[in-house]
């Protein structure tokens, strides 16, 4: 993984640099995009408070304020940070630590900046106020960008002017994008998802999304037709979650992202592995049946279009024994989830490194799907497994919440589990993906999470 971007903003006091970061912000907050915003004078009240405004205490204040970016703890978001930063070593040392840094000049002439005074700073100076002794002297002296990225003339053009010419430069950049998010986890019909390949096409285009991976469990059967639908207004990835058992990971997923729905290896092993589903499937619906509930097999195999999964069995299970089940959750909690009274593992089993050799086989990539579902596995024996098998990535973005299945439970919060998994792909040097393994349930929400583009960019420089 990448270190995200930071948008660093340079310039006198009075330039204009809070101003346009905070009107940027207000537009990444439009569009939905994340971001963390520092503003270098909100900061001096905290991290800087010991610090005054001399030229060796403005480059300490530029050092905290750059390792604070460097150490965002929402990791892989945007930071915007509006720092004075008045020479080039310090701006060289910020761009050296965070590598992926934007530098904006807000360029505006002393003179100016003097008259504007919003913040009072060089009134202080004036009055000679403590800890504003050196600020005109510092300001004064201040050294230009030699190589900004973009130079914004506040003596000039109007705010909204500069923030426009921002913003086309970061778009340009692929620094923002205005065309969405992408999913790359969902299931249509093909498997146990609610609405059809095309169905799920046109409610992505409505969302706005930018792309859309079709990831149906051990069938690649929705995939065309997915890709028709798209007509050209939006990118349909192919996929597939199969189903894996190994000694100690019982019925853990891994994704195929990008690959190739008619290559003959990947087809003979779903093959299989349907067969290994509807065997197992089978089998529990006889276990539900000797617990004493009303089910039979033809049943949930009417309720299902395409594979059998447990939500199907757990659909009948409730429609059919009110007296005894209340919820799907209780079905799953109670009997359905592994090492629960109707479980069974399946007898012929696809193994982790099958699943990873069939999808490279097609051309794609193999990733680990929501690894913080599975409950009873260590998850890093897991990964290790998964990393010497020759797998390439994580599902590091995920809607834990809608599952209640969180396995730290010491992370309240969803965004604490992926970011933990995040650091855990950087560590690993693994790609990351993401989606809200959408089905078409209620608690479900297509493109729910703002899962980045650049998720998809860089699979495709693998």
């Amino acid at each position: 993984m990448e270190d995200a971007w930071t948008i660093w903003f340079t310039g006198l006091h009075g330039s204009g640099k809070s101003t346009i970061a905070n009107r940027l912000a207000g537009i990444l907050k439009e569009k939905d995009v994340p971001f963390v915003l520092l503003d270098g004078d909100e900061l001096r009240k905290t991290i800087s408070s010991d610090l005054g405004y001399s030229l060796e205490e403005r480059n300490e204040h530029m050092r905290r304020v750059a390792h604070l970016c460097k150490k965002n703890p929402r990791n892989g978001i945007l930071t915007i940070a509006s720092v004075a930063s008045p020479t080039e070593k310090s701006r060289a040392y910020a761009k050296k630590l965070l590598k992926r840094m934007f530098l904006v000049y807000v360029k505006c002439p002393l003179d100016v900046c003097l008259k504007r005074d919003v913040k009072g700073h060089y009134k202080k100076a004036k009055d000679k106020e403590k800890g504003f002794e050196h600020f005109m002297k510092v300001s004064s002296s201040y050294e230009e960008p030699k190589k900004p990225d973009i130079i914004l003339y506040t003596d000039k053009e109007s705010v909204e002017e500069t923030v426009k010419q921002l913003v086309g430069r970061l778009k340009e950049r692929n620094i923002i994008s205005e065309e969405g998010y992408i999913d790359l986890h969902t299931h249509t019909t093909a498997s146990d998802g609610v609405l059809t390949p095309a169905q799920l096409v046109s409610l992505a285009i409505k969302k706005g999304l930018k792309a859309i991976a079709i990831t149906d469990h051990d069938s690649v059967s929705g995939v065309k037709e997915a890709m028709n639908a798209a007509k050209g207004k939006i990118e349909v990835i192919s996929g597939v979650e199969i189903s894996c058992d190994d000694p100690g990971f019982v019925d853990t997923h891994i994704l195929g992202l990008n690959i190739d729905p008619d290559n003959k290896e990947l087809k003979e092993l779903l093959k299989k592995a349907q067969q290994y589903r509807e065997d197992q499937k089978k089998a529990i619906i006889e276990r539900f049946r000797k617990l004493g509930f009303r089910i039979t097999y033809q049943e949930v195999r009417r309720l299902a279009n395409g594979e059998i999964g447990r939500p199907h069995i757990a659909k009948v299970i409730l429609k059919n024994n009110p007296d005894k089940v209340a919820s799907i959750n209780q079905v799953f909690d109670e009997y359905l989830a592994v090492g629960k009274k109707a479980y069974i593992e399946r007898k012929d089993k696809i193994s982790i490194g099958q699943a990873i050799k069939a999808i490279h086989a097609a051309k794609g990539l193999a990733f680990i799907a929501h690894p913080d579902v599975y409950s009873n596995i260590d998850i890093p024996r897991f990964i290790r497994l998964f990393v010497k098998e020759g797998g390439d990535g994580i599902e590091t973005v995920y809607a834990y919440d809608k599952t209640g299945r969180l396995k730290n439970r010491s992370e309240k919060e969803p965004t604490e589990t992926i970011d933990r998994y995040r650091r855990i792909a950087k560590e690993h040097h693994l790609l990351e993906t993401g989606g809200s393994d959408f089905h078409g349930k209620e608690s479900d929400e297509l493109g729910k999470l703002k899962v980045p583009y650049e998720f998809l960019e860089q699979m495709r420089k693998r």
